[in-house]
């Protein structure tokens, strides 16, 4: 008899191990299984992106996949740090594979829409071409469903096995709870009084706030807990690991604190909201929120709360039970990414409009490398103006003179921006240009020279088309200086821009003033920078205003240099 009661003791103390130990593999199978949905949903977000551009093409349909694609190498990159279990790992190695050729083939399919839109916009229709850029497309697309099977079937696959492993492990639950329900049996046969003794004892085990659920959640970093029914919701029962919130189970037991008395003061009207409102179910029923708390060392920390409300036989709410989850590092690494998010929309709403694709790209990979608060910075200003435009427009009727100033406008913005130059001002007729800010540049005053060859150079062309359009001539002159600014976001609460201050803009402003059609005047400060580069036309001194003495001008006719889109020099009028 005392054989089988040791026998019986073992076998349910090994049975009640191996339950334990089944219940925390089996929840961490549950969270593989979530996490492996949540790559797959991220993935399923980066194919809508694609999608989204393949329907529209438009910037934001680019912005979007840049930041889908973030976030989720961002995902994968943390998930890879906390997991451990093969499927999970394989799943990583495939998704990592497909990330890095998805980037490339948007990257490719990037290029053929350029190319593409440069053969379109050349007025001469290649179609053999634009039909390979067509199929060309529809390959990629076909990449990009490919790689989302891929990861999709992956998933699935995980899924799958985890979901055996799960089978495995209530099948062997299972089987250890009837071997030892017979073992108990035997016993229970042999002795009545003792068999009804640890049967007493095993009810009062599995009843009692205490026990096997007390073991599991040790094993887990959730906080267990159990409170009455009516407020101020007494603490039943709470799991040893709520000193992890520098607090002893103690402390609620004795009734020194409540789960109220540990929510933020900013959260405790929502929380209590929820609380009364879920406590009029009169079914089992289970709520969650995330919200702050309070430890006992005065942090504050968010925690995820999953509570259930279970009602007693006559319908009544017993007791309300749940767990607590710290959740401070995923909230704030969630708040990281807002940040981060915010930050580059602010770049791209800063600078988008005045800077290239490219200059702006840069930026946002490494935004520390600009100081929009205000810096002294070295850069090339560049001062441009139709001339006698103002008097032309008086014969001309609104519409004309939009079509014709748009037109010259977006034929010098593309040139600007080819050449790095930052876009501050349209006025009128004329364009306020800077080079070296807010991507600097050591050779600002050449790209400045070589810019303006080129803005010249395009006029012949632009002028070929107005005689198509029977639109009149137009000449432009360019004034450039360099100098020390200061540079940064100017303006007011309601309207900011990205802008520059200092004399060198007054000179440059000056110079352009003193050009006739087709020149383009530089100050010695430019000059003295790239005398053995320039070829020089004519030399001036003049006045300017606001300074004294004679200002020395030099006309330059083109770049003794290989390597601007104009050649080495330009014609003009003059």
């Amino acid at each position: 008899m005392v054989a089988l009661i040791i026998v019986t003791g073992v076998a349910g103390y090994l049975g009640l191990t191996s339950a334990i130990e089944g219940a925390a593999l089996y929840r961490g199978l549950a969270r593989e299984t979530y996490v492996a949905g949540e790559i797959e949903s991220h993935i399923l977000l980066l194919q809508n992106a694609v999608d989204e551009y393949f329907i529209n093409g438009d910037q934001q349909a680019i912005w979007d996949f840049d930041y889908q694609l973030a976030l989720t190498k961002r995902v994968v990159k943390q998930v890879n740090n906390a997991s451990t279990t093969a499927q999970i790992k394989t799943i990583l190695d495939v998704v990592d594979d497909s990330l890095k050729k998805t980037e490339r083939n948007f990257h490719k399919l990037r290029e053929l829409d350029a190319r593409r839109t440069q053969i379109q916009s050349s007025g001469a229709a290649n179609k053999a071409a634009l039909e390979d850029i067509r199929l060309e497309r529809q390959d990629l697309y076909e990449s990009f469903e490919f790689e989302g099977t891929k990861i999709s079937n992956s998933v699935e696959s995980a899924k799958e096995s985890i979901k055996t492993q799960q089978e495995a492990i209530d099948s062997k639950l299972q089987k250890s709870f009837r071997v030892t329900t017979i073992l108990v049996g035997v016993s229970v046969v042999a002795e009545v009084v003792i068999a009804l003794l640890v049967a007493s004892l095993f009810v009062r085990l599995i009843t009692r706030p205490v026990g096997v659920l007390e073991q599991i959640v040790r094993r887990s970093p959730s906080v267990a807990f159990r409170f009455g029914s009516a407020p101020p919701w007494p603490v039943e029962y709470v799991s040893e690991n709520v000193t992890q919130l520098g607090y002893s189970p103690d402390d609620f037991y004795s009734g020194r604190k409540t789960f109220v008395d540990i929510i933020h003061p900013e959260d405790l009207e929502m929380v209590v909201t929820k609380l009364r409102e879920y406590s009029r179910e009169r079914v089992q029923r289970e709520f969650s929120q995330e919200y702050r708390i309070v430890t006992g060392a005065q942090e504050t920390r968010w925690v995820d709360e999953r509570m259930w409300v279970m009602p007693n036989e006559k319908g009544q709410i017993a007791h309300y039970e749940g767990i607590l989850l710290d959740v401070t590092e995923r909230r704030q690494a969630e708040q990281s990414l807002a940040q981060e998010q915010a930050a580059r929309a602010f770049i791209r709403e800063t600078f988008g409009s005045y800077l290239s694709e490219e200059v702006v790209t840069e930026i946002l990979e490494s935004p520390n490398g600009i100081n929009l608060g205000g810096e002294v910075r070295d850069i090339t200003v560049l001062v441009s103006d139709l001339r006698g435009f103002t008097s032309m427009t008086e014969s001309l009727g609104c519409h004309h003179v939009l079509e014709i100033i748009n037109r010259y406008l977006e034929t010098m913005t593309e040139i600007v921006l080819r050449h790095g130059g930052t876009i501050d001002e349209f006025m009128g007729d004329g364009i306020l240009v800077f080079f070296g800010a807010p991507q600097p540049f050591p050779d600002h005053f050449r790209r400045g020279i070589r810019c303006a060859i080129d803005m010249q150079a395009a006029m012949v062309e632009f002028n070929e088309e107005g005689l198509r359009l029977g639109q009149p001539q137009l000449q432009m002159g360019i004034g450039i200086n360099c100098g020390e600014l200061v540079v940064g976001n100017m303006g007011s609460r309601k309207r900011k821009k990205y802008g520059a201050v200092g004399s060198p803009i007054n000179v440059a402003f000056r110079v352009e003033g003193q050009t006739a059609g087709g020149e383009i005047l530089v100050t010695p400060a430019i000059y003295n920078r790239l005398a053995k580069e320039l070829v020089v036309g004519t030399v001036r001194e003049t006045h300017l205003k606001g300074l004294e003495g004679p200002v020395t001008l030099y006309r330059i006719v083109g770049l003794k240099t290989t390597g601007n889109a104009a050649g080495s020099a330009f014609g003009n009028s003059t």
